[in-house]
């Protein structure tokens, strides 16, 4: 099983606040236990953080079966997604929407996630959603159970029959080829109105 997880790094209160390492740190065990992989990428916290907030980098780059790659060009991270099983993504950021998981999901990635912000209207109705917590040590819990579940689960026939639809599902809908012709007549509107 190869599971990527998402590791911004999260600005709470004016420090940092990554949910990975403690995520990593509960299911240790688990993921020694079924060999499983798991590559830690980050779209900007390491970048923009990197030596204020060594510990919480350092931590996951530590963790046995834990590839931490840091910092990732977009282009890099859909290649790498397309061999992933589990996207697992612990938001504690009210996202408004989320191309991390849109690329996840149409990479055929199952995506596990908090439902905070517009991640319950981006993922529904594939992906699986954690109701958000503000006591971030029940909201670990509460996560780590769920991707837990989500690795016993991924072979089942049902849950890879849901995968299939997912995949084709985000690629027919959110692909650049559709939506540049929604924004293209958005635009082309604007330009009338406009004259």
């Amino acid at each position: 099983m190869r599971i990527a997880i998402v590791s911004d790094g999260f600005l709470s209160n004016n420090r940092l606040r990554s949910s990975t390492p403690v995520l990593v740190d509960n299911l240790r065990h688990e993921l020694e236990k079924r060999n499983n992989k798991v590559l830690i990428y980050t779209p900007l916290g390491q970048l923009v953080y990197g030596e204020k907030y060594k510990r919480i980098f350092e931590e996951c780059r530590n963790t046995k079966k834990v590839n931490y790659l840091g910092f990732v060009e977009n282009k890099k991270i859909i290649d790498l997604l397309k061999k992933m099983h589990i996207y697992a993504f612990p938001s504690i950021w009210p996202e408004t929407s989320c191309i991390s998981a849109i690329e996840s999901m149409a990479a055929g990635c199952e995506v596990v996630a908090t439902n905070l912000g517009a991640l319950y209207e981006t993922c529904t109705p594939f992906s699986t959603l954690i109701c958000y917590d503000e006591n971030l040590n029940n909201l670990e819990k509460k996560y780590s159970v769920a991707l837990l579940n989500s690795i016993k689960n991924y072979w089942s026939y049902e849950n890879q029959k849901k995968l299939k639809l997912q995949r084709e599902t985000i690629n027919l809908l959110y692909s650049w080829e559709t939506r540049s012709v929604e924004w293209k007549n958005f635009f082309d509107e604007i330009r009338k109105k406009k004259n």
